[in-house]
């Protein structure tokens, strides 16, 4: 990927974040959308729209987000913690236990 595209997805990023910080969670996932369509591998892009789908209350394609950020950045403690949280919201409490555990293994293995 050429710099100018990773610049773009990084920029798509920070405007998505910037529209989190005003509530205005549908341009956010229209702009993590666009980091994601530039860079397929972005992790934090699946990870923080994933995040902004749990706040809206769409927490499948808040899970199926934070699973592709998990696939890509299996050492984040928080995807986890984050995907456990939407697994347990949906009705699936087996998986939710299970990633909440894993997040506290991770978290206890960085400190």
């Amino acid at each position: 990927m050429s710099n100018e595209t990773q610049e773009d997805a990084q920029a798509a990023y920070t405007r998505g974040t910037n529209h989190v910080i005003k509530n205005d969670y549908d341009n956010a996932i229209k702009e993590f959308t666009e980091a994601i369509r530039l860079a397929p591998d972005y992790a934090g892009a699946y990870s923080t729209r994933g995040s902004v789908y749990l706040q809206i209350g769409e927490h499948d394609k808040g899970a199926n987000d934070l699973t592709k950020a998990i696939s890509l950045n299996p050492n984040d403690s928080g995807n986890y913690r984050n995907r456990g949280i939407a697994y347990i919201q949906s009705g699936q409490t087996d998986q939710g236990i299970n990633d909440l555990t894993r997040q506290s293994r991770l978290t206890q293995t960085i400190t």
